[in-house]
């Protein structure tokens, strides 16, 4: 107890070091005010010189035991702030992460960034703000109306140049320009992203963007401190850069940049469990023309290294620093705008395993090359290709698409850490919607294989097909089906060895078939919103010589109510049969499990849910677990999320494994908005 009242005390304390601030600061005007960035006529916004903004969120968790094989530690303590600050209406924001689970032991979680790259979707949402306020504005506008009933009042005319004529001559010259904003404004709504850049020009117009903000705009992404860069899945991708990472787009032109450390140096060990790991630093570029999200060419140049010296574990062990070179292009050519796109992108790399090992000497490469890139006897060379073509009509729903990845075994971007190499898979996917869409019909197709270049044993090709069928029929409940096979083949490369009978008996191949039906109806009864859901699956996989074969049946039933007065229900029971064959013996499971809560809402803004979760395998094990959460305004800080849980599991098949738990877990969180 005395743990957990320490550990709500600190939670507390670090949720106000932030929002504290809150309170002298002036809240941001509500939507409709012009001063909140509303469009003003000539083209000032009405945005405030400096705003202040941001958010806090301070969380937690203690718990009397660590989690079975979680590397979550019992307490700890999280705090994330975003601090936005707007300069003539253009946010500039940062983000802040700290943590009690920063260890010396693994990289880096405390992270900060700042710049522009974080608010760049806020500026955007001001600017479709503005729109929409302009366009509801015109709605209620005179001059409007009479041209709409204009319209009206003109029948079986379809030529748009003559209707338009025909209008003009009916209403006022200023009625109809009103009108003819009000249509034009209307299109800008929905802009997103790269939308708004090339339609700048038109908000300008409107006198919807300041010229500080359309300046801005240039700068998609304009990031310091911890980035998360992505320029393609194969190049860079998901790793966290240190430094800096810039988009300057003006016109058609497009420029990124990227530099910073990607990692820091740890050595550690611990009980005979070592963690090592270099400084490494990456630069990376891409430039070209067009849009990300349209037509364009884009050339890529990355280089990530560690540290030259060697890290030395152990007087058994040193680890060699690596190097790594990545160069492509990409590009996106709409066929036909708007219904038919083609992407391709083409990479080619160069790691050195050992920057330090001796250098290669090979008169077949240019000298310049070998002084560019400086290659040792441990650099190998490889190449990545993608092609990606997609067609959507949307008039007819009809949606299309095909791709094919090639990706070399010796292919590696320290960029893209997680990236598969030594794959080449084509697919194919369609969907066409029936009957206004209220059906829809799917298919989608997918081979892959392994060992392009037989440098291993066995080759593996996995071959998956998928059929689909949606049911959405106005007033009555909705259908989906869905059939997935799958199959996995494994076989000796060497084509003499194959053909043995060992060769024959080392072939794996296993087959997959998956069936999925999940029904359910939104419907009100005596005023009692009411959902039902129910779903079935199944599961059967066959190997060749029967020691895998296994079969799965599950069957869940859903029901939620909702009253008119703050309370919600909700209930689920789960059935799954599982039948597998380990060395020929069949082995049968049956697990049962009940969900059950309830939500109640009090003075409108206090709710709180109670629940229940039991899970019962037979024979073998069970699980009971009671959940308390609530949550509540604090105050002008914000609103306090806590929630207790208890969980109890006793393994019934062995009562002397000593695998049974009882545990209590409280998570306590403080989230902020000024």
């Amino acid at each position: 107890m005395n743990t957990c009242a320490t550990f709500c005390r600190w939670i507390a304390l670090l949720g106000l070091l932030f929002p504290v601030a809150v309170v002298a600061q002036t809240p941001p005007p509500p939507a409709g005010d012009p001063s909140g960035g509303g469009g003003a006529p000539g083209g000032g916004t009405g945005a405030p010189i400096f705003r202040f903004s941001g958010a806090s969120m301070a969380n937690g968790e203690s718990a009397d035991r660590q989690g079975t094989g979680s590397e979550i530690p019992q307490r700890y303590a999280r705090w994330e702030v975003t601090p936005t600050i707007s300069l003539f209406g253009i946010p500039f924001g940062t983000h802040l992460m700290l943590s009690t689970e920063q260890d010396l032991t693994r990289q880096n979680i405390n992270s900060l960034n700042m710049g522009f790259s974080l608010s760049a979707q806020q500026l955007q949402e001001q600017l479709k703000q503005r729109v929409y306020q302009q366009v509801e504005s015109l709605m209620q506008n005179e001059d409007v109306a009479e041209v709409e009933g204009a319209i009206s009042s003109i029948e079986g005319m379809t030529d748009p140049e003559a209707l338009k004529d025909s209008v003009k001559k009916l209403v006022p010259a200023e009625a109809y320009d009103a009108y003819a904003k009000y249509k034009r404004l209307e299109k800008l709504q929905d802009l997103d992203g790269d939308e708004i850049l090339s339609r700048s020009r038109e908000l300008d117009a409107f006198g919807l963007i300041s010229g500080a903000e359309k300046f801005m705009l240039n700068f998609p992404t304009l990031g310091v401190g911890v980035n998360y860069p992505e320029y393609t899945q194969l190049s860079l991708s998901g790793v966290p850069v240190n430094g800096v990472n810039i988009e300057f787009t003006p016109g058609k032109f497009y420029l990124a940049l990227t530099g910073g450390k990607t990692q820091s140096e740890v050595i550690y060990d611990t009980a005979g469990q070592a963690q090592e790991a270099f400084h490494r630093e990456l630069y990376a570029g891409r430039i070209g023309f067009g849009r990300k999200t349209g037509a364009h060419f884009y050339a890529t140049v990355m280089y990530a290294a560690d540290d030259p010296n060697p890290l030395v574990v152990d007087e058994f062990n040193t680890l060699a620093p690596k190097s790594n070179y990545v160069v492509g292009f990409e590009t996106r050519v709409p066929l036909i705008p708007n219904y038919w796109t083609l992407d391709a992108e083409v990479l080619g790399s160069m790691l050195t395993g050992d920057r330090e090992a001796a250098r290669l000497q090979n008169s077949d490469i240019p000298t310049f090359i070998t002084e560019l890139v400086d290659p040792t006897i441990s650099s190998f060379v490889d190449y990545a290709l993608k092609g990606n073509m997609a067609v959507m009509i949307p008039e007819s729903g009809t949606r299309l698409q095909a791709e094919a990845v090639r990706i070399g075994p010796g292919f590696q971007s320290l960029g893209a850490p997680n990236l598969r190499t030594d794959l080449f898979r084509y697919e194919g996917k369609a969907e066409q919607g029936i009957w206004r869409r209220q059906i829809t019909v799917a298919g989608s197709f997918k081979e892959e294989t392994d060992n392009l270049i037989e440098w291993k044993s066995a080759t593996t090709t996995i071959t998956a097909y998928g059929v689909g069928l949606g049911l959405n029929i106005r007033g009555i409940p909705y259908l989906r089906l869905n059939y997935n096979p799958y199959t996995q083949r494994s076989e000796l490369s060497n084509d003499s060895l194959r053909a043995t009978s060992f060769g024959d008996s080392q072939r794996v191949e296993n087959r997959t078939g998956m069936w999925n039906a999940t029904a359910g109806y939104n419907y009100t009864v005596a005023e009692i919103s009411m959902n039902t859901n129910l779903s079935y699956s199944h599961q059967e996989t066959r190997t060749r010589f029967g020691d895998g074969d296994n079969t799965a049946n599950n069957y869940n039933f859903s029901q939620s109510f909702g009253f008119l007065f703050p309370l919600s229900l909700s209930a689920s029971v789960g059935l799954n049969d599982q039948e597998m064959a380990f060395g020929g013996v069949p082995t049968l499971t049956k697990t049962t499990t009940i969900e059950a809560s309830g939500s109640y809402t009090l003075f409108d803004v206090w709710q709180s849910t109670l629940g229940i979760a039991l899970a019962t395998q037979k024979d073998t094990d069970d699980k009971t677990g009671f959940y308390l959460s609530t949550s509540f305004p604090v105050w002008v800080l914000g609103t306090m999320e806590i929630r207790a849980e208890k969980n109890i599991y006793k393994y019934t098949a062995d009562p002397f494994a000593q695998q049974d738990y009882d545990e209590l877990i409280f998570r306590a969180s403080l989230n902020s908005a000024w």
